[in-house]
């Protein structure tokens, strides 16, 4: 799991949630879930390109 802290900004994370939270506090638990999901399909995502061009 190393490519997690490489490829990806746990801060944006946070401040992503708490924006959207604050907009749409009733939807808070979906916009948890959806941001953790989103974390780990970007890495993925990301590590997957990276091993592709090298």
């Amino acid at each position: 799991m190393n490519w997690v802290n490489s490829f990806i900004n746990l801060g944006s994370l946070g401040i992503m949630i708490g924006g959207l939270t604050a907009m749409s506090p009733l939807r808070r638990n979906e916009i948890i879930s959806l941001g953790v999901k989103t974390i780990f399909a970007v890495g993925n995502v990301t590590a997957t390109v990276v091993e592709l061009i090298i």
